[in-house]
């Protein structure tokens, strides 16, 4: 665990601005829905691990980690951006407030989800993980054209 959180930490660090170049032409819902694709990527490549050797796992796992930071690199200024441009005005601060809170719920939520799924089988948070991913994906994909209407605040 520790050299994947190392990785991620790395990559993370030092791509920021890289991952912002490079999505810089996608609206943000398009950005967004990238960064859902190679979640759904990440959670399949690690769902998969359980048939890779255990000589090869860690350098497997830390491949895989690739697609996570670079998801969470594409996702974390679009997310914010939108957030803020998706208000009225007047609703800014509420808005942005809620969108923290959803983090919040979610990493009090999520020990359970994945402890419930695990009991049903190694593979099967990481499945369920790429299932809701996608269909969030899906989600903001749809919203694209509503949403790059409302894209006031340039990242």
């Amino acid at each position: 665990m520790g050299p994947l959180l190392t990785a991620n930490m790395i990559l993370l660090a030092s791509g920021q601005a890289l991952a912002v170049r490079l999505v810089r032409p996608l609206s943000r819902a398009r950005g967004l829905a990238l960064a859902g694709v190679l979640w759904v990527a990440w959670a399949l490549v690690y769902a998969a691990a359980l048939r890779v050797p255990a000589a090869a796992l860690v350098p497997y796992l830390l491949l895989g980690m690739i697609f996570y930071a670079a998801a969470d690199l594409i996702h974390a200024p679009l997310s914010n951006a939108l957030s803020a441009a998706a208000a009225p005005p007047a609703q800014r601060g509420r808005y942005l407030a809620v969108y923290q809170y959803s983090f919040a719920f979610a990493n009090i939520l999520a020990p359970t989800f994945f402890t419930a799924l695990h009991a049903r089988g190694p593979a099967v948070p990481w499945l369920a993980l790429a299932a809701l991913a996608a269909v969030a994906t899906t989600a903001i994909w749809s919203l694209n054209d509503p949403l790059k209407a409302r894209e006031k605040i340039k990242i």
